[in-house]
């Protein structure tokens, strides 16, 4: 009877082990939206044909918003080597051509580092917005708001 004892502790302790190990697995399958993510609801017919998205966030013009933000007189600082800064141009896609970019490596071929110095530039990205600074990567939204951008749903 000792012996059988250790035995079923061993395997009552293993069961513990692998129904944890099923429980964190699946909680790393579901993915929590977080306060920069958009939730979308989709609409199906009745044959299960996805008619449409439908979002509570607002439609944005990227090449509207990165010509005002650049007509505003606003400021993107940010460094070639920041995966941020280039999480935050790419929010832009094709439009980010037209952002008012200012490369803040003193060693990058395009450096605008004397400017990032003059004003201030102490992380990236940073964003300069009506003479406010605003570090960190921003929506869209955000943005339109920060600059009185005007939102259209």
């Amino acid at each position: 009877m000792k012996k059988i004892i250790p035995i079923i502790s061993f395997a009552a302790i293993i069961l513990v082990i692998v129904a944890l190990g099923l429980t964190l697995k699946n909680q790393k399958n579901e993915t929590p939206a977080t306060d920069n993510q958009i939730i979308a609801e989709t609409e199906e017919d009745d044959s299960g044909e996805v008619l449409g998205v439908q979002s509570d966030q607002p439609t944005i013009d990227p090449v509207a918003l990165a010509k005002h933000l650049k007509n505003q007189g606003a400021g993107l600082y940010g460094a070639v080597w920041c995966s941020h800064c280039k999480e935050q141009k790419e929010l832009f896609g094709n439009a980010k051509e037209f952002l008012p970019y200012h490369e803040c490596d003193l060693e990058a071929a395009n450096s605008e580092a004397k400017i990032c110095e003059d004003a201030g530039i102490t992380a990236y990205p940073t964003w300069i917005i009506n003479q406010t600074k605003y570090i960190g990567a921003k929506t869209l939204v955000e943005l339109a708001k920060l600059s009185n951008f005007s939102i259209e749903n």
